[in-house]
């Protein structure tokens, strides 16, 4: 009787394989896919010590998601967060959402229901854990939307 003793690690390996392939293609078919990722309208932000990025407006049924690429934004040191908002002509703002960047290179993804048109700019603030919700902290990025 001949002994293979690579045959039984070999076949494990390969169902392992097969399963790691099955469930890879199980998750990408019930994966919704990200209306965000493609097409809108790419504007260029930017702010001081070397930060810059895109902001990309994409028209959704209830509102425009608004995806953010910031480039050299620092992690926000702990206790503090980033928050993005729109801001009108007469200095009225709305708030979009908050991040701390800890992640670079990754898109930040953010919804509004006001018109773009009507809050043309995008401006992102460095925040206090402690502040109130309103756009009272430094502002390290903006960006003109039209």
């Amino acid at each position: 009787m001949s002994r293979r003793p690579w045959a039984l690690p070999l076949a494990a390996l390969a169902a392992a394989a097969a399963l790691t392939a099955g469930v890879l293609v199980v998750d990408r078919a019930l994966t919704p896919p990200n209306p965000f990722l493609e097409g809108g309208t790419e504007f260029a932000a930017t702010g001081d010590g070397g930060v810059s990025g895109t902001v990309r407006l994409v028209p959704t049924g209830t509102g425009t998601g608004v995806v953010l690429e910031p480039e050299n934004l620092p992690a926000a040191e702990v206790g503090d967060y980033y928050a993005a908002w729109l801001r009108a002509p007469d200095g009225r703002t709305v708030p979009l959402g908050s991040f701390t960047e800890r992640r670079t290179g990754i898109p930040i993804f953010l919804w509004s229901a006001v018109d773009p048109a009507d809050f043309p700019e995008l401006m992102v603030t460095e925040q206090s854990e402690n502040d109130q919700p309103a756009p009272t902290g430094a502002v390290v990025l903006t960006a003109r939307l039209g």
